[in-house]
Formats: structure tokens, sequence, C-alpha cells
């Protein structure tokens, strides 16, 4: 499959973005929006407000959706969640405590309280709410945080065939922006070049049926333009970030880690004592063996010649004892210093270490298996590629929180139940 170059992948990305908002996602839309209106007092179109005035009827309305919304949002964030690690085993007791904590340290760096209630408010009047767990890179002077964030959710665009309530079988999970150019600058300054060439082109659709003119609320469709930093109009863009799963070849390699030089020369030295010892007994053991036979000699039991042979025999195979000796323990030596060492690498990466034939003697065993891995492709407009690099995740790190799952990624808010209630009040 030829690769594909910066412009396709782009236009790709806004093609995916195109089939996701089908007429699925679009009818989800289209209710939701209109929980959130009714929520919002938006409860009356302009053509029904025309009919009352014309009766002398009155055009206020009694709003019971809002008070409900309300108190079961009070109940749902009255307290502030707390994060909890269990270790496995009882050791892992304290590993489990430091991570506990350094998420909780991420929640309030990301005032996480605030924006847990703003998320179980989009799940209660929108149907789902939408948290981002992300790294932002320019925090504490480069060195990086990992912080919470609200998406809205109108901007998400999940693979229609997923099943999953926390889409982890979904192919991709895209975050569609309508963003002013000065501000998708000043949020990517290392791309602006490329952001100051991207055409307008708004594709702003609304999916409410109040009346703009006349509404309580501004809602974000309302917004058809910017304003740069010189007072001038600024152009929408769309902004597209697409977060897909996929799977990499990966390997589990074991590989023997030889001694450094220090730790031969120390080798070295306790083989060399070891063998200065057992030389002495070698030789003490000849001493031995020469005096049987010279009093083997005196009684008569052995010839002379026979007891030189056999003394030249022993000495011979005490030469060899002490050789196979000294490779013995140098080599159980060396064995027992060296260490296993695991890892986990790309099959990109284990390729090109197994191609040395230095490091490849030494690699014990290589298991091959497949895993997960997110990939993230920024682009902008129709056709323009910002960047794109793999995650070091396997799970998406958007958390849906949906209110009624309808086992598709377009679940019911509390609102829509009582939209009929509520228009019988009316």
């Amino acid at each position: 499959m030829a690769r594909l170059t910066n412009k396709k992948r782009a236009q790709v990305n806004k093609q995916l973005w195109e089939r996701a908002n089908n007429s699925h996602r679009q009818r989800w839309q289209n209710l939701s929006q209109k929980g959130f209106d009714f929520y919002l007092n938006e409860q009356l179109s302009k053509k029904e407000v025309d009919a009352l005035e014309e009766a002398g009827m009155p055009t206020f309305t009694i709003n019971r959706i809002t008070p409900i919304v309300e108190i079961m949002k009070y109940f749902a964030t009255a307290n502030n969640p707390r994060w909890k690690a269990v270790g496995a085993t009882g050791d892992d007791v304290d590993v489990a405590q430091v991570h506990s904590d350094i998420a909780d340290y991420c929640w309030y760096l990301s005032n996480g309280k605030s924006l847990y209630s703003q998320v179980a408010l989009d799940a209660l009047t929108k149907g789902i709410g939408y948290f981002l767990v992300d790294v932002d890179r320019d925090a504490d002077r480069g060195m990086g945080e990992v912080k919470f964030s609200r998406i809205e959710p109108y901007d998400i665009y999940v693979d229609p065939a997923s099943r999953d309530f926390l889409f982890r079988d979904a192919t991709f999970v895209m975050i569609r922006k309508n963003l002013s150019r000065s501000s998708l600058i000043n949020m990517l300054p290392d791309h602006a070049a490329k952001i100051k060439k991207v055409a307008k082109g708004t594709e702003i659709v609304s999916y409410s049926q109040r009346d703009t003119a006349d509404s309580f609320s501004t809602q974000p469709e309302d917004i058809t333009m910017g304003v740069n930093l010189e007072a001038e109009d600024d152009d929408i863009i769309a902004y597209y970030e697409t977060y897909a799963k996929k799977k990499f070849a990966y390997r589990n390699v074991f590989i023997r880690v030889k001694p450094s030089p220090a730790e031969l020369e120390l080798i070295k030295e306790q083989v060399a004592e070891k063998i200065s010892d057992f030389q002495k007994e070698i030789e003490v053991g000849l001493i031995e063996k020469e005096i049987q036979l010279t009093d083997a000699v005196e009684s008569g039991e052995m010839i002379p010649e026979r007891a030189k042979l056999e003394l030249e025999r022993a000495r011979k195979m005490a030469t060899q004892a002490v050789e196979e000796q000294r490779m013995q323990l140098e080599s159980q030596a060396q064995e027992a210093a060296s260490t296993i060492k695991q890892q986990v690498m790309r099959e990109e990466d284990f390729q090109l270490l197994s191609s040395n034939p230095e490091t490849a003697k030494n690699i014990v065993e290589a298991v091959k298996f497949y895993e997960n891995r997110i990939v993230l492709t920024c682009t902008a407009g129709d056709d323009t590629f910002l960047y794109e690099y793999t995650l070091p995740i396997n799970e998406y790190p958007i958390v849906p929180i949906p209110y009624m799952y309808s086992g598709t990624p377009y679940p019911m808010s509390a609102v829509v139940p009582l939209i009929g209630k509520q228009q019988e009040i009316n």
C-alpha cells in the first residue's frame, strides 16, 4: 500500500468526519440540542410564540426542567471524586498510594471539581459528557503536566459501529472544532505558517429550532466570526483531531548483559584465588602419590620404571585438572555475573538489534506480540496536514460519561423524556 502524502492524509481526515457525521449522528444531535434548548428555557418556537400573541395569551413558560436538572447535578457532584489505586499484592501498597497521590494532584491541577460539574451537566442535558486526559507539554517550564479537560459533546464524532460503553472498541474517535485562525495559531505556534494558508470554510450547521434573534441564550453555533489582535474580523476554520486505535508489532526481548571490564577484573581475581587453592591441593596430592610409589618400590611391589611412569602420568593429569578447573571457574563466574534484562521494543528496533552479530548472540529469547497504540492525526481545513504521532497508550484518552446509554455512540439525555410533559404544561 502506497504511503499517503500529507495533503491526502488531511483530505482523508475530513472525509472521515463526513462519514462519522451521518444521518444517525445528525438525528441524535438534533434531539439532543432540543433537550439542551429546553434546559436553557428555549421551549417555544417562533411560530408558537406568534400564535400565542395573536390569541392574546401569555408567552412565558413554567419551566420545570431546569430545576430538576440542577438538583440532579447537585447530587451527582456534591462530593469531589477521590482517586484510589489498589495494589494487586501486599507489597504493592506503597506503589498504589503513589499512583493515587499523582492522580489527585493531576485532578487538583486541572480544577477537576469544576470540570466534573460541567461534564455531569453535559451528560444530563446533552446525553453525554467527555473528559480528555492530555499532557500539557509547556506546563512546569517545559517539563509537562498531565491534565484533565472537558470536550464539548457536539465536537466529538465516534465510529458509528462502536458498541462499548467507553468506546474502547471504536476504530476512531474524532474531535472537530470550529476555531478562529488566530486562536488556532496561538494554540499551535509551531505550525503557524501552515495555519495561515488554510482556506476559510466554516461549514457551521444549526441544529436548534429556536429563533436566534429573540433567543434567551447565545450558543456556540451562533458565533460565526472571530476577532484578531488587530481588531479585525478573523476567519473561522475547521480543526480536526483524530485518535485512531492501531495494532503494532512488539517484541518481549530477554537479553544477556555481560559484565563490565571492572567486573571482569574482579572475576579474574576471584578465579585466580580459587585456582591457587586448587593447585596447592593438587601439589599435595602429587607429593602423597610420590611417597606411595616410593614405598611400593622399596617393598618390592613395583619396579622403579613403573613408579616413574605412574608419577609422570599423575603430574600430567594434575596439570590438565588445574587447567580444566580454571576454565570451569571462569565460565561459572561470568555466567553468574551476567544478568538477563527484559525489554519491550518495537519490531523495527528488534530487527535492527538482531542484525548485529555481536548483540544477536546475547539474545536469549524474543517473544513477538501485538499491542494497540493510539495514533493522533491533526489537520486543519480541507487539505492542510499539521502533525501526526503515536501516543504511548493503548486506550483512548477521551473518557465518555453517557447518561442513558443506548448501546451506540448516541445516548439519551435526562431532558429528552421530559420534553413532552413540559410541552403539555406550556
